[in-house]
C-alpha cells in the first residue's frame, strides 16, 4: 500500500565561504543555499522490514544510504518497532555537491515524524538531521533559499529571485569532501561576509557569489576550471562550483547562451579521454 509520494529537491551553493575549523573536526561555513527544480522521487509503502528499492545505477551500499541511516536513527532514538519500504527514483546525480542524499534524509525524517505520530518539533528534527549530515537541516524547511552558518545548520531564510536560466554540468570526477576540507589552507581571522548586505547593494552576481573550494579543487581537476571559463566565455552572469564539487553551474540571462555553452561542453568532452559531462537546464 502506497502511503505517500514525496519529491526531494537538489540544491546548489550560490556562495560558500569556509571560515575556520572547529574543535569537533567540522568547519564553520557561511553559505547561500538555493533549492533547484531537480528532484528525486520517494514513494513510501508499508513493510515488515526496512527496504530501499532504487535505480540499478544507484550503487550506494545500504549502510551508507542516508535514507537508511535516517530510519535507523529514528527507530533507535524512539524505540520504534515499525518499518517502511521506500522506492527511490534517483534523478539527482550523487557525490557532486547537489545534496541529493541529504535531501532524501530530510524527506524521510519529515515523513516518519508524521507517519509514526512522533510529534517531534522543528528543533528536535533539526538536531536529528544534523546527526545525519550538515546539509540535512536546510532541506527540512520549505523555503527555497537560506544563508547557512555554523556547520550549515544555523539557517536564515532568504527571499531570492534570481530570474535567470540555470545550466548544471555534472561530471564523472569524484571529489572527497573530507579531502577538499583537508586541502584548504585556512588563515586566522577570516572576516565573515555579510551576504544579505551584498545582495541588497549589488545586482552583479560575480560580485557576490564565490566558492572557497574552487582554488584547491581546480588545481587537482583543471577541467572544472575550464568549464567555469567556458560558461563565462558564453556570457554567464555567474559560474561556479556547488559545494565541494564536482558539479559546475552557470547563471545566464538568455537561454541561447546556454545552448552555445552546451555545444562548447560537447567539444570540451572530446578533449579528455573517459571524461563524462551531463547537463540539466532550468528556468529559475
Amino acid at each position: 500500500m502506497n502511503l505517500r509520494k514525496i519529491l526531494s529537491p537538489a540544491k546548489i551553493n550560490l556562495a560558500l565561504q569556509i571560515l575556520s575549523k572547529r574543535f569537533d573536526g567540522y568547519h564553520n561555513i557561511n553559505t547561500i543555499f538555493f533549492k533547484i527544480p531537480l528532484f528525486d522521487e520517494l514513494v513510501f509503502e508499508e513493510s515488515n522490514n526496512i527496504e530501499i528499492i532504487c535505480n540499478p545505477d544507484f550503487n550506494v551500499p545500504l549502510e551508507d544510504n542516508l535514507i537508511f541511516k535516517a530510519i535507523e536513527l529514528i527507530k533507535k532514538k524512539y524505540k520504534i518497532n515499525k518499518n517502511v519500504r521506500i522506492i527511490l527514483n534517483k534523478k539527482i546525480p550523487t557525490g557532486g555537491g547537489l545534496g541529493g542524499g541529504s535531501s532524501n534524509a530530510a524527506s524521510t525524517l519529515l515523513f516518519l515524524n508524521r507517519y509514526w505520530n512522533l510529534n517531534l518539533n522543528d528543533d528536535i528534527i533539526m538536531d536529528i538531521g544534523l546527526e545525519l549530515g550538515s546539509d540535512v537541516p536546510f532541506f527540512l524547511y520549505e523555503y527555497n533559499a537560506a544563508i547557512g552558518k555554523g556547520r550549515g545548520e544555523k539557517l536564515f531564510p532568504l527571499t531570492l529571485n534570481l530570474d535567470c536560466h540555470l545550466l548544471i554540468a555534472t561530471t564523472n570526477i569524484h571529489v572527497s569532501t573530507r579531502e577538499a576540507y583537508s586541502d584548504l589552507n585556512l588563515k586566522d581571522g577570516i572576516v565573515e561576509i555579510d551576504f544579505v548586505q551584498l545582495l541588497n547593494s549589488s545586482f552583479q552576481y560575480k560580485e557576490i557569489f564565490f566558492n572557497d573550494f574552487e582554488d584547491t579543487i581546480f588545481r587537482k581537476h583543471p577541467v572544472l576550471a575550464e568549464i567555469k571559463k567556458l560558461f563565462y566565455d558564453n556570457e554567464a552572469m555567474y559560474a561556479g562550483m556547488s559545494g565541494s564539487g564536482s558539479t559546475m553551474f552557470g547563471l545566464f540571462n538568455d537561454f541561447s547562451k546556454i545552448e552555445t555553452s552546451m555545444l562548447s561542453l560537447e567539444n570540451l568532452k572530446k578533449k579528455f579521454d573517459g571524461f563524462e559531462i551531463n547537463t540539466y537546464t532550468f528556468l529559475l
